[in-house]
């Protein structure tokens, strides 16, 4: 069993969509719940896009099994995403019931980015990479523990400036790190020796040794950043939240990962 965090969390929050994808923020958000005794909210958005798609008379969609394309018509859509958010509650209780955690399911209708990033968490998982997709999860599991099967081995990325709000980021990336199993790579936007090993100083005293540590020296502009993270793959991606509204075009560069992110309040 993991540790206590130290860092102080009352809710976590995890927004997912029609994507099978979600399901590896969900499990991931689910066992840090557990280890900072936490509040868990999932957050199901469905995508008013795809529901617009759905009323136009050219829209198809294609049967992955007899690979059949048919009308994509808004009944069925909304057919399906009730029958995902019914599966969702279903896996959330099975969750509740082996970590001994609190989680509830919130339905909203709008735009993903905008409905994640307006949402009020202390932790906030979501992802970034296309998400267009309208199966619904699995049947939860009857026992045994949440599995771990959507993530490997590579880095936990941390964004830290050496400021009072990336503090909780890093400390939290290191706690991410222990759950997964590997390492921790601290993205420093610096561009000065000195600046460089400063960062390194303090985010040391901070981290303490509990993780494996890294370091990158990146641009300050995350779309830069981007590129070279997905490049060289990563677990999570750990950034402040800063100001949504001014930030959420820097959140939406972020595309080009194929990783969870995770915004910290």
């Amino acid at each position: 069993m993991n540790p206590p965090s130290k860092t102080n969390v009352k809710r976590i929050l995890v927004a997912v969509d029609t994507s099978p994808r979600s399901l590896a923020p969900l499990e991931m958000a689910v066992n840090l719940a557990a280890r900072m005794q936490a509040q868990l909210e999932t957050l199901f958005i469905e995508d008013m896009n795809l529901l617009n798609l759905a009323g136009l008379p050219f829209a198809k969609e294609l049967d992955r099994t007899s690979g059949e394309a048919r009308a994509l018509n808004a009944p069925n859509i909304t057919y399906a995403l009730q029958n995902q958010a019914q599966r969702l509650r279903q896996l959330l209780q099975t969750f509740s019931e082996q970590k001994q955690i609190k989680t509830n399911l919130r339905v909203v209708r709008g735009n993903y980015f905008t409905e994640a990033m307006h949402a009020k968490a202390d932790i906030l998982f979501m992802l970034t990479s296309k998400r267009v997709s309208v199966t619904t999860p699995g049947q939860p599991a009857k026992s045994g523990s949440v599995s771990m099967r959507f993530w490997n081995a590579a880095p936990v990325y941390v964004y830290y400036t050496g400021g009072s709000e990336s503090e909780r980021p890093l400390s939290l990336a290191s706690d991410l790190a222990e759950i997964l199993g590997t390492e921790v790579m601290v993205l420093l936007p610096a561009n000065n020796e000195k600046t460089i090993t400063a960062l390194k100083k303090r985010a040391r005293k901070i981290l303490g040794g509990k993780s494996p540590i890294r370091y990158e020296i990146i641009d300050t502009d995350l779309a830069t950043t981007a590129k070279k993270i997905a490049a060289s793959g990563c677990s999570l991606l750990v950034l402040p939240k800063y100001d949504t509204r001014s930030k959420l075009h820097e959140i939406q560069a972020l595309e080009s990962i194929h990783c969870p992110v995770v915004l910290v309040a």
